[in-house]
């Protein structure tokens, strides 16, 4: 099969994916039987209440078949701008309940979902390139000389990020980091932290990218230094297995005993055997480490699609969960392909086949 087959039959199956869970979300969805403009105008006066009932479903695009809300859902979604012309205006997806700048009854999703996206992405390469390497060089490190001090070391370490909860050390390293004077076990609402004022998507689009109107840049650091961290230890223990299987491999230790330095035997011949292994360890990670970030955006409040999934979560906001729902599940399968056509490119005998 050709590259640029598997490719294609890569993309339509990541299609079929993405249609299958929004089907399913959708039924979900239908199941609660949730019109938020009735949940709405619950109170309101009786003369008025059926009015504006109807005057909201309009808006929001409910009111009308499941089916048909699917329809529109997906028209919305592939058409992007919802105010194109009155006539695909219909088929505009509007939040139904509040995000980050106060109420947003009513309003297009798009620039919410895209602020999100944008802001996630980019805490989430920035973390995918820290663990990466983080993962990477404490594998091989503990790889080639296991059982070692360092092994046992870089073992310890592994084991207590295991033990301990992930979002139990994000709140200890908030605390620490950011506001030293506060108790480890709590948390002040009252103070939001520079970090969720970062806004790299009004920094590229609105801005301008003057970096003198960007807050909190200095402070971006931490959760890409915790999510990395905690991601890390996977990639780690995963790194190390491999090297030391490899190391045991019988071509090794024909190359050692022809008098190759070892060097020249992890240089010339582990190292080339592993690199596609790793890749596939590394996206075997990539769906562990988007719920990390994930849950880092929500612990240090940084403005990104998790957190703005949780605050519509909280008002039953369905279009926007819909939305970024698939949108964390298409991020995760571009990343997976990705990776995948980077270990086929990496490994002669794939290319081959």
């Amino acid at each position: 099969m050709r590259l640029s087959t598997y490719l294609f039959f890569r993309i339509v199956f990541m299609a079929v994916q993405l249609f299958g869970i929004s089907i399913l979300l959708f039924a979900i969805y239908a199941f609660m039987n949730y019109d938020p403009a009735v949940v709405h105008n619950f109170l309101a006066p009786p003369d008025v209440r059926e009015t504006q009932i109807r005057n909201e479903q309009r808006l929001l695009g409910t009111g009308i078949p499941y089916t048909q809300q699917f329809w529109n859902f997906w028209k919305g979604l592939i058409l992007g701008d919802c105010e194109v012309s009155s006539f695909f205006s219909s088929s505009c997806n509007r939040t139904f309940g509040v995000g980050w700048e106060g109420s947003t009854f009513g309003r297009p999703i798009d620039d919410l979902i895209a602020k999100g996206t944008f802001n996630t992405m980019i805490l989430f390469l920035s973390v995918f390139v820290f663990y990466s390497i983080v993962g990477v060089a404490l594998g091989i490190i503990a790889g080639l000389k296991p059982n070692g001090t360092l092994d046992f070391l870089i073992r310890v370490f592994a084991n207590i990020s295991f033990s301990v909860p992930s979002i139990l050390f994000s709140i200890y390293v908030l605390r620490i980091s950011l506001d030293p004077n506060v108790s480890l076990l709590t948390r002040d609402a009252s103070n939001r932290h520079e970090i969720e004022k970062l806004d790299f998507y009004g920094y590229f689009f609105k801005s301008g990218m003057n970096f003198n109107e960007m807050s909190g840049l200095d402070k971006f650091w931490i959760p890409v230094a915790v999510a990395g961290l905690i991601s890390s230890v996977f990639v780690f223990r995963l790194i190390r297995g491999l090297i030391i299987k490899e190391s045991r491999m019988l071509y090794v230790r024909t190359a050692k005993a022809k008098g190759l330095k070892p060097k020249d035997v992890i240089v010339r011949h582990i190292f080339p055997n592993i690199i596609p292994k790793a890749i596939n360890a590394i996206a075997v990670t990539i769906p562990a480490s988007l719920t990390t970030t994930a849950m880092v955006e929500f612990v240090f409040d940084y403005p990104g699609l998790a957190q703005l999934m949780v605050v519509s979560a909280k008002v039953v906001d369905i279009p926007v969960l819909l939305a970024g729902s698939l949108v964390l599940s298409f991020i995760t399968m571009l990343m997976v392909t990705f990776l995948d056509l980077l270990s086929i490119l990496t490994d002669p005998r794939q290319r081959l086949n």
